[in-house]
């Protein structure tokens, strides 16, 4: 019996070490397998790489082999139909143009669109490499132009990505005067009774809302990124450089957002105001902050609107409220 267990043992220490041998082979030829298919994948990428260069230069930059002219005002771009035919804007005008081999981009019409990035967004539909032009004085016009031409999902999200970053302290007077020029579909408007309140999307406030924006749905995307800007992150910047200096620096914080929220629209007044993560304090300090600001916001909102806010408490939880009341038109009684 020990005889044949010893046998045994001797066997199964023969297969064992076979099986690893075998193993070792697999992992051997797996180990090339995968070594070539790498190398076989890098092959194609740089055949593709350097085939979209020499479209990029060849085609778009030097217009070489060109069957369609792209008139934008004064410039001329010889460019190429089956390239261009990736965007569903620049087919539609393909498919209408009364000339052949010629069509007009009319960006006099979309005033967020610049020449500089309508060519981007054109020799992005070539390459990639036309995204190196990107920079954060360009990106929104960027973004309007590869949503204005469409099927440049991929330039979106870059412009997209590049004006979120762009949104600070030194440049929010101009992200604020964008939105006052791109306006929320369900904005709020004054009540039948003077009370500002939500708009719904009702056929009858369809009719007041602005139309579709350029930016597709890109525009409230950045809306809500100001939004979060003012709400969160430019009081803690300010308020947290504040606390590791003197009394005075607090001081300064909150005259710089005092100066910010007195001159925003009312509709981003309120949503900050209202917000409890606005970064300001309790309900109490943004009840305070809240009524100091609109001390200020008289002088630019003008005599046709007032405007207050209220400290509602109730289960131990205090709420920020901000109303809007038009004054009436005085009326004047005719003598007989």
């Amino acid at each position: 019996m020990n005889g044949q267990h010893a046998m045994d043992e001797m066997r199964l220490a023969g297969s064992s070490k076979a099986h690893a041998l075998l193993n070792g082979s697999n992992n051997t030829e797996n180990g090339d397998r995968a070594a070539e298919v790498d190398h076989q994948l890098a092959e194609e990428r740089a055949h593709a790489d350097h085939t979209v260069s020499h479209i990029y230069e060849s085609g778009f930059k030097h217009g070489n082999f060109s069957d369609i002219n792209v008139h934008i005002g004064t410039t001329v771009y010889r460019l190429h139909a089956l390239i261009l035919s990736r965007s569903p804007f620049l087919v539609h005008l393909m498919s209408i143009s009364p000339y052949k081999g010629m069509i007009y981009l009319p960006i006099d019409q979309y005033p967020d669109v610049t020449l500089e990035a309508m060519a981007i967004a054109l020799g992005y539909l070539y390459s990639y490499q036309a995204g190196r032009s990107l920079s954060q004085a360009n990106a929104r016009a960027v973004l309007a132009s590869a949503c204005l031409l469409g099927g440049l999902d991929e330039l979106s999200e870059r412009a997209y990505s590049v004006c979120k970053d762009s949104i600070r302290a030194d440049t929010i007077e101009e992200w604020l005067a964008w939105m006052d020029a791109h306006p929320s579909p369900f904005a709020r408007s004054p009540s039948a009774s003077g009370v500002s309140t939500p708009r719904s999307p009702s056929p009858q406030s369809a009719q007041e809302a602005p139309g579709p924006s350029i930016y597709g749905p890109y525009a409230q995307l950045l809306r809500n990124d100001v939004l979060d800007f003012l709400v969160v992150s430019l009081p803690t910047a300010l308020l947290a450089e504040s606390e590791s200096n003197k009394p005075e620096t607090t001081a300064e914080a909150t005259e710089a957002l005092l100066r910010i929220f007195s001159r925003v629209s009312f509709d981003i007044f309120k949503t900050a105001m209202e917000s409890p993560n606005f970064v300001i304090g309790s309900d109490h300090d943004r009840f305070r902050f809240a009524k100091a600001a609109i001390a200020r916001r008289k002088q630019f909102a003008g005599r046709g609107a007032e405007e207050s806010v209220v400290l509602a408490v109730g289960e131990g939880k205090g709420n920020v409220h901000i109303t809007r009341k038009l004054r009436r038109k005085a009326l004047w009684k005719v003598a007989k």
